[in-house]
């Protein structure tokens, strides 16, 4: 009976470095991907500000043209 609960033990014991080693696995790839994430974030908001010039930019140009359009307009109006 003695060997039995020796065994067990033992299993127990074996049991459960096996389960920290897979937690600290765990924890490990959790950080790694935890700062994935904060660099996905940070490409994210970096082509989010990028989309917005180009939109920006974009508008003004329009309202260039748009205004050089008139401008052609008016002048061919009166040759």
């Amino acid at each position: 009976m003695e060997l039995r609960e020796e065994l067990c033990t033992t299993n127990e014991a074996k049991q459960l470095q096996l389960l920290e080693s897979q937690l600290s696995t765990l924890e490990t790839d959790a950080k790694a991907m935890s700062a994935n994430i904060d660099s996905l974030e940070a490409e994210i908001e970096k082509e989010r500000t990028m989309s917005e010039q180009v939109s920006f930019n974009a508008n003004e140009l329009k309202q260039l043209l748009e205004s050089q359009l008139n401008s052609i307009k008016y002048v061919c109006e009166y040759l």
